[in-house]
């Protein structure tokens, strides 16, 4: 429960100092989610990968092997997600912003079940709504969650 809650917290103060930073105008999403993955980058690749991973060999083994087709092609795809976040931030806020991100739970059932490796069953579609509808009362009013564009 420690590890969730501090991942939530991450994820929370990630869209506010981005909603922060761009409220200027001077920082457009593109440039903000640039200084993210670079900064991610850095405390990867100085800290996390020696520290707790296997270090840098690991690293080699991925990209030389015929893994590092699905590695870009799942980078890609995150870079498209999170420039669509970064630009929900920009526009509706920070709060409003996370209430759409969290459909991911929604695709990632859709998507696992239509890839054929996934299970599909009321209670997941259940829980995921439950995490949408939760997430969306969290940051406002359902209605100007829903209708505010």
């Amino acid at each position: 429960m420690l590890y969730a809650v501090i991942s939530a917290l991450g994820w929370a103060l990630e869209s506010v100092v981005c909603a922060y930073g761009m409220k200027s105008g001077n920082v457009d999403p593109e440039m903000a989610l640039a200084i993210r993955e670079l900064s991610s980058f850095v405390i990867y690749a100085s800290f996390i990968i020696p520290v707790f991973c296997e270090g840098y060999s690991g690293v080699l083994d991925v990209l030389t092997s015929m893994s590092v087709i699905w590695l870009l092609l799942t980078a890609c795809v995150g870079v498209f997600s999170y420039l669509a976040w970064y630009k929900a931030i920009d526009t509706i806020g920070a709060s409003r912003g996370v209430s759409f991100n969290i459909t991911y739970s929604f695709w990632a059932i859709v998507f696992s079940w239509i890839m054929g490796n996934g299970e599909f069953s009321l209670k997941l579609l259940g829980c995921c709504l439950l995490i949408i509808v939760g997430v969306s009362l969290a940051v406002g009013k359902p209605k100007d969650v829903l209708l505010q564009t």
